[in-house]
Order: structure tokens, then sequence, then C-alpha cells
């Protein structure tokens, strides 16, 4: 009986430690403010950093009539609280299916810039950024 309650005590004492532990690291979390970029369907985002700032690349979903294509924006920031409105990538795909695939890979370049990858309608497109924008 004895090592019974002995069992009882260690699971109580290891919850019991969980639960300060989460409590304290819950106190010590901050966070800003959430910034809102569009209500518009946008989809797949990605953060790039790099020595010139932080871009935000998402693919958005534009339906023409009966024709459904994606295309991708970037925001970037120096300070993570001004945010450049969206520059959209020359390059767009019509989809045929109504699923809507990511089609896009972003990575941070020694330059200061991002490098993205896009699949297009005919070829897979890539293009860097200026790190001077």
């Amino acid at each position: 009986m004895v090592r019974g309650l002995d069992l009882r005590v260690h699971a109580l004492a290891t919850v019991l430690l969980f639960l300060a532990c989460g409590t304290i690291g819950a106190q010590t979390v901050y966070y800003e403010p959430p910034v809102d970029f569009a209500a518009a369907d946008r989809r797949y985002p990605q953060l790039v950093q790099s020595d010139a700032g932080t871009y935000l690349f998402v693919q958005s979903t534009i339906r023409t009539g009966e024709r459904t294509y994606v295309q991708v924006e970037a925001y970037s920031t120096v300070d993570g609280r001004q945010w450049s409105g969206p520059v959209v990538v020359p390059a767009r795909f019509e989809l045929v299916d109504p699923t809507v695939p990511r089609l896009f890979g972003v990575a941070g370049v020694k330059s200061g810039g991002a490098v993205l990858a896009f699949l297009g309608d005919d070829a897979m497109l890539v293009y860097e950024t200026d790190a001077t924008a």
C-alpha cells in the first residue's frame, strides 16, 4: 500500500510541476498586437528575415468571371511595425481545379533580399527582391 501511495504522490508532484512551469512561461511571453494585412482570400504566408528587413509573402486568389488565378503578393518591413503595401509579383497561374495548392517558395539571400520561386502557367519563375527597396 505504501508503494501505491508513493506513486500517487510522485504523479501529483509531476502534474503540479508542469502546471507551475506552464503558468510561469505564459507570464513571460510578450506579443505585439496583430497587424491585419488583408481580409480577402490569402493563403500560405511565409516570412523571410534578412539583413535588409523582413518580408511576408502570401498567395492570393483572384476570380474574374469564370476563371480563377493565383498570384503572390509581397509585403516588407524594417521595424516590424510599418509594413509596405502589397507588391504583386508579375506572374500568375490559372487554376482549373477548385483546390488551391501552394505554388511558391521563398528564401532569404546574403545580399539582404529574398528569392521567390513561383510555378507560373508556362514555367517555374524566379524573382529576387531589391534589398534597397
